[in-house]
């Protein structure tokens, strides 16, 4: 609401209405939840790749929250009038369980509004932006996975009277803002992406040098547990190839094929 009223101020519309619904809210974690995202693995002693798989895929689902849980909102007046389904299904959301909270308020309030023509300012968090984005887009299931959405950097969706998006490379306005660069802070076209982000390049840039950051400790994390856990039987499966020729006294030394086989195998995974 901060927010909302800052933004307001600095518009001098401070006559527009606001609705506040808790289905706006963020994605809950469950039991990660107020833990560090990067931390949590060892705190709650989680697969690191579990988590990783929890915070990135759309329909994974973290470990549910307890009601001895120090974030629990089952006790929050705010949340009195929800039902005891709907307090039950907050324990813990994938992306997916988020987008069957989120949408409803869409279609049932903002869509409306903007058939009356009015321009609506929605103020939430990441995934629910991630979420409104991929059903306004159409984005898929795995594409939705690489979208991140920077904090505090505005974005605007035109929609047509369809409610579909319009290409903002045909609205003469959007020339004069910042251009999309990637898939991350302002995704790729080839991706279905329409929004525009409003905001200095060079603070859009730090933002996706500071994630690619993050992502590359995420990729070194995954290939050395697939390292630890190649077996003497995976590296004997390989009859070819030159450890089990010359080196197998060495028993500290992997072949690079080895690590991409298991990546492989994984990859066929949808969801990692």
């Amino acid at each position: 609401s901060f927010t909302t009223n800052m933004c307001l101020n600095m518009a001098k519309q401070h006559w527009v209405p606001v609705t506040k619904t808790w289905r706006l809210n963020e994605r809950h974690y469950g039991a990660l939840q107020g833990y560090n995202k990067d931390t949590a693995y060892q705190t709650l002693n989680i697969d690191q790749e579990l988590v990783m798989e929890m915070r990135r895929s759309y329909a994974t689902r973290p470990p549910p929250m307890d009601d001895d849980h120090p974030y629990w909102h089952g006790n929050d007046r705010r949340y009195s009038k929800l039902s005891k389904e709907q307090l039950e299904r907050s324990r813990a959301e994938s992306l997916k369980d988020a987008a069957e909270r989120i949408m409803p308020f869409f279609n049932s309030v903002i869509v409306p509004s903007l058939r009356e023509g009015n321009r609506c300012l929605v103020v939430s968090h990441a995934n629910t932006i991630r979420t409104l984005i991929k059903q306004i887009d159409n984005i898929s299931d795995q594409d939705i996975k690489q979208l991140s959405i920077p904090t505090g950097i505005p974005l605007i969706y035109r929609l047509d009277k369809n409610m579909k998006p319009v290409d903002p490379n045909c609205e003469l306005e959007f020339r004069y803002m910042v251009q999309p660069k990637g898939y991350t802070w302002a995704t790729s076209r080839q991706h279905g992406f329409h929004g525009v982000y409003l905001g200095d390049l060079e603070r859009l840039q730090d933002i996706q040098n500071k994630r690619d950051a993050t992502s590359r400790w995420w990729q070194r994390m995954i290939l050395r547990k697939i390292s630890k856990q190649l077996s003497e039987e995976d590296i004997d499966d390989c009859h070819l190839c030159f450890y089990s020729r010359h080196m197998k006294k060495h028993k500290d030394i992997l072949e690079t094929k080895h690590i991409w086989y298991k990546l492989m195998m994984k990859m066929k995974n949808p969801e990692f």
